[in-house]
């Protein structure tokens, strides 16, 4: 198998390629995630966009080739709130 394997933060402008990966996560392993696919099926662009525009959220994607092959999330915390 030939791959190009590159890791990025996700952008707002990522929203479509972001929710359909999560969508599909969501549909074949629901157990990974904090949501359900029968809610996120819904949500329209600016709520997408809204959740990648963060700032004490964060996603990253695993692109082959240009394409997202993998998400992962990540949230910013202090000491304060651990």
């Amino acid at each position: 198998m030939n791959t190009k394997v590159s890791f990025r933060k996700v952008l707002s402008a990522d929203w479509e390629a972001f929710r359909d990966i999560r969508l599909f996560g969501l549909k074949s392993d629901p157990q990974a995630f904090g949501g359900s696919f029968d809610e996120e099926i819904n949500r329209k662009e600016p709520e997408w966009k809204k959740r990648l525009e963060s700032d004490d959220r964060f996603f990253f994607a695993a692109e082959d080739y240009g394409k997202f092959v993998a998400i992962a999330g990540a949230k910013y915390v202090t000491p304060n709130n651990v």
